[in-house]
């Protein structure tokens, strides 16, 4: 009985470690996996429910981590851990009340005051206790003077003029999370209290995300009338109307906005949407080429450019165009189900699916499609490779196109049809390659167990730009890892 007693411990113990190793690589499924497996030999093991706390905390799942810990906490109440993870999650979750109970039993402990006192500023903040929030985060200055998030809290609470302020504060905090009806709710009582353009607008917005647009236009309608030409509501006034079939309405409200700001990224991006979506491309067009001059760090600038493309029966350098649009945001979801639809409608199903998947996983849902044969339906590099030749780009617009190519197979993990572009525009058009692009062809190339080639490529980024740190690091990270002689 003594050696099974001893097995289970020892099986517990190894699952235990490899959970923190899955954590420490970055690979937050893998752990919570590993220590799902440990709580079900041990249903009630404290440092398996940290374990799988702290994995649904990286996985930004703040709610359902604040059960495990919680449960961490009962079953261990002397474990500090477990109370400053259950802190943390309870912040992410907006629960100041819970918060407050685990930085107050970190105190208790003795646990780095200092922090701990801008920890129940925090907690102090989301219970809509401005008085004590400031109280706390003056102790943590008296604590330690030096201490920039005491600092920057003290400093952000002493600002807020109100308690109508200090709700559309909070409110806000919630949105960001993705806590709509909460931020609703604050904005309201807000309101209750004085009417200001900052909690209509702030209410605007958050109605227009939990896709209500009538509530939304109320508000908006109200911050427009204490602020008629502010650029920022007018352009959300315009979504909601959009929202609602409301397009010659909103066409009109995007155009008094350009009026008084021509160049305004958003109201340009509007207007380009309900010229396409009224199949006026004629008239879409001026505009899309306006933000590809004054706005092409946007991602839907781009994806316009795809949609114009498409009508005009440029399928090719649609392509190109969207490719662009989820390369400079590859952790953007949107943009990726954007460019799904937009291969979907230039009949690349494959690509679409891809796409999707990608988006799906942002975003944190399962992809129920079966997926399981997607790349192999992918056309082969050497036919897509004949298509941009056919294209005739200058050797700029080429290597571009290459680069892009790259980052966008190897976010979509096709690393080996990825490599074979990187590796084309190191080949063929070297005096185009950047820094960057010899940068992420290392990585590729790491990603394939190629150490070689991924050191080369690394030089190769150094020599193009001598002052490049993340290239110096991976060299130096190369070095480190190679056994000693």
């Amino acid at each position: 009985m003594a050696t099974k007693s001893a097995s289970a411990d020892s099986d517990m113990q190894l699952l235990l470690e490899i959970g923190e190793s899955l954590l420490a690589d970055r690979d937050p499924d893998g752990a919570l996996q590993v220590f799902n497996d440990a709580l079900a030999l041990e249903p009630r093991n404290a440092d398996a429910l940290v374990g799988k706390g702290r994995a649904l905390m990286t996985l930004d799942n703040d709610e359902q981590a604040v059960r495990f810990l919680e449960l961490a906490t009962t079953i261990r109440p002397d474990l500090a851990a477990a109370w400053v993870l259950l802190g943390a999650a309870a912040l992410a979750a907006g629960n100041g009340e819970l918060a407050a109970r685990a930085f107050s039993r970190l105190q208790r402990l003795g646990v780095n005051p200092a922090e701990n006192y801008v920890n129940l500023a925090r907690a102090a903040y989301f219970r809509l206790d401005l008085e004590k929030a400031r109280d706390y985060a003056q102790l943590a200055l008296t604590e330690s003077p030096d201490n920039e998030d005491a600092r920057a809290w003290s400093d952000a609470l002493g600002q807020i003029p109100d308690h109508a302020a200090f709700l559309v504060d909070v409110g806000r905090a919630h949105c960001r999370r993705g806590r709509f009806e909460k931020g609703v709710e604050l904005f309201l009582q807000s309101l209750s209290e004085a009417e200001t353009l900052d909690a209509h607008l702030y209410a605007g917005r958050a109605l227009l995300a939990l896709q209500r647009p009538a509530d939304s236009r109320e508000h908006l309608e109200r911050a427009l009338a204490l602020k008629p030409d502010d650029t920022g509501v007018l352009s959300d006034f315009a979504a909601a109307q959009s929202l609602a079939g409301q397009d010659a309405a909103a066409l009109e409200t995007l155009n008094r906005l350009l009026t008084i700001e021509p160049e305004n990224a958003d109201g340009l991006t509007g207007k380009a949407r309900l010229l396409l979506r009224a199949g006026d491309t004629a008239a879409a067009t001026p505009v899309i080429r306006k933000l590809t001059v004054t706005a092409t760090e946007r991602p839907d600038t781009w994806l316009l450019e795809a949609w114009r493309l498409k009508a005009a029966g440029r399928g090719k350098r649609a392509r190109l165009a969207a490719e662009h649009a989820v390369v400079l945001d590859t952790l953007n979801a949107p943009s990726w189900l954007e460019a799904g639809s937009i291969f979907g409608e230039l009949s690349d199903t494959a690509l679409a699916s891809l796409c999707r998947s990608k988006a799906l996983h942002l975003i944190g849902e399962d992809d129920a499609a079966p997926r399981a044969h997607v790349g192999e339906t992918l056309r082969d590099v050497e036919s897509e490779s004949r298509e941009l030749d056919e294209l005739e780009l200058q050797p700029d617009e080429l290597a571009r196109a290459w680069g892009d190519r790259a980052v966008f197979y190897a976010a979509l993990g096709e690393l080996p049809r990825a490599l074979k572009y990187s590796d084309r525009l190191a080949a063929e058009l070297p005096q185009h390659e950047t820094s960057e692009a010899a940068l992420q062809r290392g990585i590729l190339l790491l990603q394939l167990n190629d150490t070689a080639g991924a050191r080369a490529a690394f030089e190769r980024a150094l020599q193009l730009d001598p002052s490049s740190e993340p290239a110096r690091t991976a060299l130096a990270q190369l070095d480190a890892s190679q056994p000693a002689s």
